[in-house]
């Protein structure tokens, strides 16, 4: 007989290898997989060869905008098909899909950035992050603020609505899963009180190969200017070493403009995105990892996976970097968007490898323990235990 209480469907826009919220449920679909759960997975876009003993069904409305009548109804077909313990939605947040779901199973929603916040950005400048609700006053401070950081408002009031819609469903569900107390403090700003943060996690390499000594600082992510790559090239101006740069986005043209501007286009290496593998062998040949964000990183996942590979971080203090990076031990925190200390920072490290090598050992054994795969999948485990437990006194 299924143990109906371990069986549970992941609905999410993407479930793939390209980084972003579709990487994570990858990851995630399969530690649950590894601790005993039964997982379906149905998607907008991906690969149903990416995790074996995972059921994959692709449903490309998931992956817009707007999710049609149409598609809703084939989820809630899937659902009563499958009959699963809980229905887990990754920023999936349709008010009209989750309350007929919630008709048929607990609910879960996970919140994988600002949900509350427009244009998903949450701060003024760097180091002026915003901690109010969603509401009418975002309006004002996005035109008079800045805050939604662009040239074009276009789009603005039909994405101020969806943020609307989507803190309302929120609201609805069972439960809902932040993977920071950065971000679940965002939450329950907006009224979003059913709320557990649950570790991300990286997995530790498999031979954790100490530093080397070669001067190189490595950057990854999406080239974009909220990620500080700007800060970290301005900062290596007076520093001897290479910047590897691994991601792609649309300021790169003006992140290969500012290299050349500084005269260290010959130090800088643009690598394009970067897989998995790819990006191991990256982390082995560095020294250390640069995350200069200047946007509160709602966690920064790049800088466990660093760890986990036993490389100390230098980071933004801000958003929920706090929860990982412990200043002085598994690396250093410095104020988003100041070159200067950012090269201090970086110049501290690149002179003492014997501090390298203490500090990635630290951070590689705070990820054990911290932001494993099999403490993550506990915590959901907790998550959807709880989610049965409320959606059955509601019943």
């Amino acid at each position: 007989m299924v143990d109906r209480s371990r069986t549970v469907l992941l609905a999410t826009p993407a479930f793939d290898r390209d980084g972003g919220v579709g990487a994570h449920v990858t990851k995630s679909a399969a530690a649950l997989r590894d601790s005993g759960f039964d997982v379906s997975v149905v998607a907008g876009r991906g690969d149903p060869e990416l995790c074996r003993g995972i059921g994959f069904r692709e449903l490309p409305d998931l992956d817009r905008d707007s999710i049609s009548a149409d598609c809703r109804g084939q989820v809630l077909a899937l659902v009563r098909e499958l009959r699963p313990g809980t229905v887990h939605f990754h920023d999936l947040a349709d008010a009209g899909l989750m309350s007929a779901a919630q008709q048929e199973a607990p609910t879960v929603a996970s919140v994988h950035g600002y949900a509350g916040c427009t244009p998903n950005t949450y701060y003024f400048s760097p180091g002026d992050e915003c901690h109010r609700a969603h509401g009418p006053g975002c309006v004002a401070n996005m035109a008079l603020r800045g805050c939604a950081h662009t040239k074009d408002p276009r789009g603005l009031v039909r994405r101020y609505r969806a943020t609307t819609r989507r803190v309302e469903a929120l609201r609805r569900v069972d439960q809902v899963i932040a993977y920071s107390q950065a971000v679940a403090r965002h939450l329950h700003r907006n009224g979003i009180d059913r709320c557990a943060v649950v570790p991300l996690f990286a997995r530790l390499a498999e031979a954790v190969v100490p530093p080397p000594s070669e001067r190189r600082v490595m950057f990854a992510g999406r080239v974009v200017a909220a990620k500080g790559l700007g800060t970290l090239l301005k900062a290596a101006r007076g520093l001897e070493c290479t910047i590897e740069v691994h991601g792609d986005g649309w300021w790169l043209p003006q992140a290969r403009a500012l290299a050349a501007r500084h005269g260290i286009a010959d130090r800088v290496v643009f690598n394009g995105w970067s897989d998995e593998q790819a990006l191991a062998r990256a982390y082995d040949r560095c020294r250390l990892v640069a995350v200069p964000s200047l946007w509160p990183e709602p966690f920064g996942l790049v800088g466990i996976e660093a760890m986990a590979h036993g490389r100390a971080v230098v980071a933004s203090d801000t958003g929920g970097v706090r929860e990982w990076l412990v200043d002085g031990e598994t690396g250093s925190l410095v104020a988003p968007g100041d070159a200067v200390a950012l090269r201090g920072a970086l110049h501290r490290l690149l002179d003492d490898h014997e501090l390298c090598v203490r500090m990635g050992r630290t951070g590689a054994e705070r990820v054990a323990q911290l932001f494993s795969a099999a403490a993550h999948a506990e915590s959901l485990e907790r998550v959807y235990r709880d989610a049965r437990a409320r959606w059955s006194e509601r019943r």
